[in-house]
């Protein structure tokens, strides 16, 4: 492991966070454009098969297919690059496609598909390469056609080795109390299996568990330990403590069984197990995901673990409700549902209250006084809770006792659960009375249906006790009382009938509880039924609940009456709902309304259905004419929006329900062949069951266009026939022939009856009683007539009857003359005095050229004022079209009698502009106006230079002979060596020195062979030429500066110059009288280790010059990165460093150094390495007042504890082959001896 790093440079987080954003844009593509759907609009379909989308090991090879989709409307031509596979990188961050262009952006990378390979066998050209130490890359793959992406992208992942792991047997719903709870459903065990062919490497595979609910939960264990996988903050050492916040994420590293185990089994499986979920009391729900991290990246999709707490429920069962008399004791148990009672922590009590009058005596012996009057409470034992005894049946708890006073002859308690200090269930009450007395409700009419004359309640009180009501002399209040509750939210009431006829309502105690009094002495044991239900108009339900009180408390069971309105139920059955027939018919409506349950419709009550037009503009409903208005019949009424009603009258005899009903029809709008209505039954206001859709079709008629020819080159005449297979003819002046232009501008439809209604649209109106069944040249003479210069026209023929269009549409196209010709064996690069265009034409389609129509055009597009022009003309001729145009007639080809190829065709010039080095033009063919193929490009280019200046010294320093020289020499590369681009002797070749700072003269030192002066030519003023002889390059050139008097400082920009133009890049040079020359000495060119003192680059700057260094002079190292995508320069950490001397120039590093501290050791600037990667190397170069000085140097920091982690890898890899290898050959001795053996004992 590698030591950590404490990051305190703000500089190197900023770099990290633009790193991060850098890898989010690299996750897009270059550009968003349109995506076409698969199956609709996309020309072309990706096809991979399941089992080639998951790759592994050798087996890197891409196998897919593009297929044309059959869906697609037309064909879709593929060109030079307009159909491309685009595959980007999603995971492996070395991951690359062999086989498959590289674009700017690293992670995007393009392969060309061709004609050839659509619908064929599939292609393999592609295969992902990934480097040794990254184990997983995933690519998508998308077609892209025209710039457009095709449906949706696929995506193939590959594995260096087929290493997959997958968790298995994982319980993950877990049930318990939490703090510190040790069920074991609160333990964690699972295994890691194997599923692919190679085993994971060791030290490489560990278990994390992500936290998502449960905030102060963790996972132990022994080995558990926090997890780095996200970035977090520093956690606390005291790692134990289960009360502080961890980061939420969680890792147990995974021991891999050593190569003897493995190689015993196929498959590994690694068991799982010592590992505790903990939550803290509080907590109400935690939910963790479980995954497999192999070498840093997510194996497989997580699972999750989901802990809830268990939620108890405790009721109060088998409780006497009823005590009479020297029967006190109460009796109960209490069950429980949800959990076990072990794990129940609350304190459970049954808390005892006094009800109704407080002021009696009663008690409750074996439970406590709470201290608040007529309250007491009862401890119970967990072990009490669901007992049973010993052959299973519940125990029933007696420890309970109501303890009454002399006096008291009645007493009402109220039980229940508390859990903690919270209430569970509902409420029990026991009543006790000192005499026996029963009554019980008996309801004779519990449920009642139906309107005014069937509401009516029924009922009888029982006497069952053994003491009579009253009974009790000492009791003061012997009151019987029916109490009775509207449940239903309704505004019903009760109303008491009297013996003499009147009645009145039942008198309210509370809102919504009536009550009536019984006589005990007359209404016991006998059916009263002298209350009825009062209803509000609209109620459809009213609810009471009605329960007996004797002593002012209740006694019995209370029982319920229930009335609802009498429900009618209705349907539409036997509905005409296909209706066909010409226009002129008005079909009819037939149905029948049936009744579905017992009651019959209210003769009150509105009863209609009612039609909704949902097709057919303007179609209406109207009565037959043949029906009569007649027992309550009205006539269908419009109310508007294309609604309908038809009121059905209530007969006396109900013959309208059950009987077929026909009085009413479809009324279409004239031109239309079809209509649709739903046909609703409406009672009282309310739509009874569903719609009914009835539909009403013309009948179809039978015409077609048959015999239409498609048209091609002069051949413009239409021909086609419109045919009738139907029996009846159809109507005349109703039947027209509708021509549709769909391509082809300004292409029109002419001959007789031809009528032009709008742009584009042409119909010509057909006889129905002569032209029908005959060829349309017989009547008329029809034509297409194109634009000039259109190549192809298309229309849509389409039959229309009475403003219908009639059957399926038929396509008519005219195509020019099947004339394709190319540029074939074009000149695409010509060089030097060879400036002649050269090329052949070959014709690819049917038909052959025509005279007259085919051009050759030239488009500049570099070269200012180049030229082109025919041979056989004069170069004053020369005529552009256009700015930078050249059109030329092409006669005479040899393609005028048939299709193939031309002749050699050698007539045109290019004429550079003098000067210009590069000329680059556009051939495009013309065929009647219309361009033919993709442009050809053609680049012509002068002679290859290629001359350079080198050994020129950047300084010169002093007024001595060799501080006064300039010397260099003239470099000629391998290109211009070559023999068509010799220098001629009649272009001049001459340096030209410039003087850019200061005066001086220049003048030549060792004079040339063919040249009679040594004195310099100063052609303008600071501006010096000297000629130089061709035959003298590579040779050292010398010339003398004479700097003028007094002049410190000169600086001369030289080039070369060949034929008038610059022939080498610009070249400085500096001379000054000062005597300064510092040097570089690096103490370490190489370093190793990870502390910064290991990383620390130590110099010394030298001044080997007479003259001292001055404030005025700037020296600068600059550190340029040769090796370590990700190394840095940064100020060393050490106190006393100015770290505004280290500039980011954002490509490389410099260091400004304090002259004060020239030949001083230096200690202030440090490489950050990237440590994944081996090295990270620089390049420092010394500059003095912006000019180098001296030779650039190298220091390079080496990663040796990642050097050293690799030799053991290998080492180890080297040691298992070794043993595998011996373990072979033991085994392959083995078997000859075994061999050997049975071979001697066969012969003996």
């Amino acid at each position: 492991m590698l030591p950590k790093i404490n990051i305190r440079s703000v500089k190197f987080i900023l770099r990290l966070a633009s790193l991060c954003g850098l890898l989010t844009i690299a996750s897009c593509q270059k550009t968003c454009k349109p995506r076409l759907p698969h199956l609709t609009t996309a020309p072309f379909l990706l096809k991979i098969k399941k089992a080639n989308k998951y790759l592994t090991g050798k087996n890197n090879v891409i196998s897919f297919k593009v297929v044309r989709n059959k869906f697609h409307q037309s064909e879709a031509f593929v060109n030079d690059h307009n159909l491309v596979l685009r595959l980007t990188r999603k995971e492996g961050h070395t991951a690359s496609i062999k086989g498959a262009k590289l674009l700017e952006d690293h992670s995007l990378f393009e392969y060309v598909i061709n004609e050839s390979q659509i619908g064929g066998d599939p292609i393999k050209d592609l295969s992902i390469s990934i480097d040794k130490d990254e184990q997983k890359a995933a690519f998508e793959l998308e077609l892209v056609y025209n710039g457009i992406f095709l449906g949706k992208p696929k995506k193939i992942e590959f594995d260096n080795k087929d290493v997959r792991l997958v968790i298995t047997n994982l319980k993950t719903k877990l049930i318990g109390i939490g703090e510190h709870n040790k069920d074991i459903e609160n333990d964690i065990h699972f295994t890691i299996k194997s599923k692919g062919k190679d085993l994971p490497e060791k030290d490489k595979l560990s278990v994390i568990f992500i936290r998502k609910e449960g905030l102060n939960s963790a996972i132990r264990g022994d080995k558990i330990k926090e997890s780095n996988y996200h970035p977090q903050p520093e956690a606390s050492n005291n790692a134990e403590n289960p009360t502080q916040k961890h980061n939420g994420i969680f890792e147990l590293p995974v021991t891999i069984p050593t190569t003897d185990e493995t190689e015993k089994h196929e498959k590994i499986e690694i068991h799982i197990k010592d590992l505790i979920l903990y939550v803290p009391k509080g907590e109400t729900k935690v939910v963790y995901e479980v995954a497999l991290l192999y070498k840093g990246m997510l194996m497989g999709k997580p699972k999750q673990i989901v802990w809830k707490p268990r939620h108890f429920k405790l009721t109060l069962k088998d409780v006497t409700h009823e005590l009479r008399g020297p029967d006190t004791a109460i009796k109960f148990r209490i069950g429980i549902k949800g959990g076990k009672i072990e794990e129940l922590n609350d304190a459970v009590t049954l808390r005892i209250t006094k009800q109704g009058n407080t002021h009696t005596g009663a008690t409750i012996n074996g439970a406590e006084s709470r201290g608040e009057a007529g309250t007491f409470e009862l401890k119970i034992d967990k072990n009490e809770i669901g007992k049973k005894n010993e052959i299973g049946k519940k125990v029933l708890n007696e420890r309970l006792n109501i303890q009454v006073k002399e006096g008291d002859t009645f007493a009402e308690f109220m039980l229940q659960l508390v859990v903690g200090d919270l209430n569970m269930g509902k409420p029990q009450f026991v009543r006790w009375r000192k005499a026996d007395v029963r009554l019980e409700l008996d309801v004779h009419t519990p449920k009642l249906v139906g309107d005014k004359n069937d509401k009516k309640i029924e009922f009888t009180i029982k006497d069952i006790g053994e003491d009579r009501p009253g009974a009790d002399p000492s009791s003061t209040n012997n009151k019987i009382a029916l109490r009775i509750m509207r449940l239903a939210d309704t505004n019903a009431t009760i109303i008491q009938h009297q013996p003499d006829g009147s009645s009145e309502f039942l008198p309210e105690v509370s809102a919504g509880v009536l009550e009536l009094q019984i006589d005990k002495d007359i209404d016991l044991q006998k059916r009263i039924d002298n209350l009825s239900i009062h209803i509000i108009e609209g109620d459809k339900l009213a609810q009471f609940s009605l329960q007996l009180f004797y002593q002012g408390m209740p006694i019995g069971k209370p029982k319920l009456v229930t009335w609802k309105a009498k429900t009618v139920k209705l349907k539409l059955t036997h509905v005409t709902t296909q209706l066909t027939g010409r226009k002129s018919d008005k079909p009819n409506i037939k149905f029948t309304i049936i009744k579905k349950g017992t009651h019959d419709p209210d003769s009150t009550k509105s009863l209609l259905v009612r039609l909704t037009r949902n097709e057919g503009y303007e179609a209406a409903i109207e009565n037959i004419e043949s029906i009569t208005m007649e027992q309550g019949w009205n006539p269908v009424k419009e109310k508007g929006d294309g609604v309908f009603e038809l009121t059905i009258p209530h007969d006396v005899n109900n013959n309208n329900i059950g009987n077929p009903i026909e009085r009413i029809k479809i009324d279409p709008l004239p031109g239309k062949v079809k209509a649709e209505f739903s046909l609703q039954l409406v009672y009282d206001g309310i739509a009874m069951g569903k719609p009914v859709t009835i539909t009403w079709e013309a009948e179809k008629l039978q015409l077609s266009i048959d015999d239409l020819r498609d048209l091609r080159g002069d051949n413009r005449h239409i021909s086609l026939t419109v045919n009738n297979k139907a029996t009846d003819k159809p109507e005349e002046n109703k039947l027209f022939l509708r021509f549709i232009r769909e391509s082809g501008y300004n292409s029109i439809i002419e001959g007789t009856g031809i009528e032009s209604n709008q742009d584009g649209l042409f119909q010509l109106k057909i006889d129905t009683e002569h032209n029908l069944n005959q060829p349309i040249d017989t009547f008329t003479s029809l034509i297409i007539t194109p634009r000039a210069g259109e190549t192809k026209a298309e229309f849509k023929l389409q039959l229309v009857y009475d403003g219908i269009e009639i059957g399926k549409p038929s396509k008519l196209v005219w195509v020019q003359k099947d004339i394709r010709i190319d540029i074939t064996n074009l000149t695409h690069k010509l060089q030097g005095d060879n400036k002649q265009i050269s090329f052949t034409l070959f014709n690819r389609g049917k038909d052959a050229q025509e005279p007259e129509k085919l051009y050759i055009k030239f488009i500049r597009e570099e070269g200012h004022m180049a030229t082109i022009f025919k041979k056989g003309t004069q170069k004053s001729d020369i005529k552009e079209t256009g700015e930078g145009f050249f059109e030329f007639l092409l006669n005479n080809t040899g393609l005028e009698k048939s299709n193939g190829k031309s002749s050699k065709i050698e007539d045109f010039m290019i004429e550079p502009r003098e000067g210009e080095r590069k000329v680059k033009f556009n051939a495009q063919l013309v065929y009647d106006g219309k361009e033919l193929g993709k442009p050809q490009t053609i680049v012509w280019k002068d002679k290859t230079i290629g001359l350079s200046i080198t050994h020129l010294p950047s300084i010169l320093r002093g007024h001595d002979e060799k501080n006064t020289t300039i010397s260099f020499k003239i470099h000629r590369n391998r290109e211009g060596k070559k023999t068509e681009n010799t220098l001629e002797l009649d272009r001049a070749l001459f340096v030209r020195f410039i003087i850019e700072k200061g005066n001086a003269n220049i003048t030549l030192l060792n004079k040339q062979p063919e040249e009679n002066t040594s004195n310099p030519h100063e052609k303008n003023p600071g501006i010096f030429e000297f000629p130089i002889n061709t035959s003298y390059i590579g040779n050292e050139l010398k010339y003398k500066i004479e700097p003028h008097e007094h002049e410190k400082e000169v600086i001369i920009k030289a080039e070369l110059v060949y034929d008038g133009k610059r022939a080498s890049k610009v070249k400085k040079t500096k001379w000054t009288t000062e005597d300064i020359r510092p040097t570089l000495h690096l103490t370490k060119h190489t370093l190793q280790g990870a502390e910064e003192s290991d990383r620390t680059i130590s110099f010394i700057v030298k001044n080997e010059g007479k003259d001292p260094l001055k404030n005025s002079n700037k020296v600068v190292l600059r550190f340029k990165r040769k090796a370590g995508y990700n190394a840095d320069i940064l100020p060393s950490q050490k106190p006393g460093v100015e770290r505004s001397r280290l500039k980011d120039k954002n490509g490389f590093f410099e260091y400004t150094l304090d002259n004060n501290r020239v030949n001083n050791r230096i200690d202030d600037v440090v490489i950050m390495p990237e440590f994944a990667e081996d090295k990270s190397k620089f390049e420092i170069q010394l500059f003095l007042d912006g000019f180098p000085v001296g030779n650039p140097q190298e220091v390079v920091w080496e990663n040796t504890i990642l050097r050293k982690q690799r030799k053991e890898e290998q080492e180890a890899k080297r040691k298992k082959e070794k043993k595998e290898k011996e373990e072979k050959q033991k085994q392959k001795q083995e078997e000859q001896a075994r061999k050997k053996q049975a071979n001697t004992q066969q012969e003996v």
